[in-house]
C-alpha cells in the first residue's frame, strides 16, 4: 500500500465489506464471512494488521468461543486487547474454512431478544466479529493521520464561491478556489478524521456512535462513486447534523496528538450541503 490516497481508498473498501458482512442475513452470511476473511488476507496492509497481532500472541480461540459443546455459544472476552483480536481472526478463519460449521447455525446458538433469524445473525456477528472490525478501522485511522501530519501538502478546497487566494490552517496551505462546489478529496478527509475521532468521544449511547459512522460512511461511499446519489447523501447528512445537534458539546476530542472539534464538524456539514447542492 503506497500513499495516502491508497490508504484512504482502502479503509472505504474495508468498510463497505465490514458494513456487507454485519448487515448479513441468512443468505449471505456466511459467504459475507468469507469475502470478509479473504479480503484481510489477501490485503498486505490489512493482513499485517491483523497478524502482527495474531501471530505473536499465543491464546486459543476455543477460550473465547465456547461452541464445541453443541449449546448455547457464550463468548469469554479476554482482557488481554491483542489475545481478543487474535480469538476473533481465528475464529472467524476456522469457521469460514469449516465445512461442518457455519456463522449462521453458530448465530442460533447465541442469545438474543430478538427472534427474527436477520436481527439473530446480526446481533451475533455485533458480539462476535466487529470488535476485530473496529480494532483494523482504528489501526487504518491512525495510519492515514500519521501520514497527514508526515505530510501536510497543498490541499485543494472549493469552497462556494470564497474570494481569496491562500489561508493557514494549523499545518499546510489550503487553496480557495473561487469556482463552485467542494473538492471530494478534501471532504473525504475531514470525514475521516472526523470517524477516527469517533471511539474517543465520552458519555454518548454506542448506539448513537454507531449510526453516525454509518452515516459518515454512507457519505464516503457516495463521495467516492463517480454518480452519488444526491438523496441518499442528504439523507446520511442529516443523520450527521442530527447527532451534532444532539452531542455538539461532546465532540471535541485528542487523536494521535491531532484535536478534532465542533469546527470540524461544522465545516463537515457546510461542505458536504456544498457538495450534495452542486449535484
Amino acid at each position: 500500500m503506497n500513499g495516502l490516497k491508497d490508504l484512504k481508498f482502502l479503509s472505504l473498501d474495508f468498510r463497505r465489506k465490514s458494513s456487507q458482512l454485519l448487515n448479513s442475513d441468512e443468505h449471505n452470511a456466511d459467504v459475507n464471512l468469507c469475502r470478509f476473511v479473504d479480503f484481510i488476507e489477501s490485503t498486505p496492509t490489512l493482513r499485517g494488521i491483523v497478524h502482527d497481532v495474531a501471530d505473536r500472541t499465543e491464546y486459543d480461540f476455543r477460550e473465547c468461543f465456547l461452541f464445541e459443546d453443541g449449546s448455547w455459544i457464550e463468548i469469554q472476552i479476554p482482557v488481554d486487547e491483542k489475545e481478543h483480536i487474535k480469538a476473533i481472526y481465528d475464529y472467524a478463519t476456522y469457521i469460514a474454512n469449516s465445512e461442518t460449521e457455519s456463522i449462521v447455525y453458530h448465530s442460533r446458538r447465541y442469545p438474543c431478544r430478538s427472534s427474527k433469524t436477520e436481527e439473530v445473525i446480526q446481533n451475533y456477528l455485533n458480539d462476535s466479529i466487529k470488535p476485530l472490525i473496529d480494532f483494523i478501522n482504528d489501526s487504518i485511522s491512525k495510519e492515514i493521520i500519521l501520514m497527514q501530519e508526515e505530510n501536510p501538502g497543498v490541499m485543494t478546497q472549493n469552497i462556494g464561491t470564497v474570494n481569496g487566494n491562500v489561508v493557514q490552517q494549523q499545518s499546510g496551505n489550503i487553496a480557495i478556489n473561487t469556482n463552485t462546489g467542494v473538492s471530494g478529496e478534501d471532504l473525504n478527509g475531514l470525514i475521516e478524521k472526523i470517524i477516527s475521532s469517533l471511539s474517543e468521544i465520552k458519555d454518548v449511547d454506542t448506539e448513537e456512535v454507531d449510526s453516525v459512522k454509518d452515516d459518515l460512511e454512507s457519505l464516503q461511499e457516495q463521495i467516492q462513486s463517480p454518480t452519488p446519489k444526491k438523496n441518499r447523501m442528504q439523507k446520511a447528512l442529516n443523520g450527521v447534523q442530527k447527532f451534532f445537534s444532539d452531542f455538539g458539546m461532546k465532540v471535541a476530542v485528542t487523536v494521535a496528538a491531532k484535536v478534532v472539534t465542533s469546527q470540524d464538524w461544522t465545516a463537515l456539514i457546510q461542505q458536504a450541503q456544498l457538495f450534495i447542492g452542486n449535484l
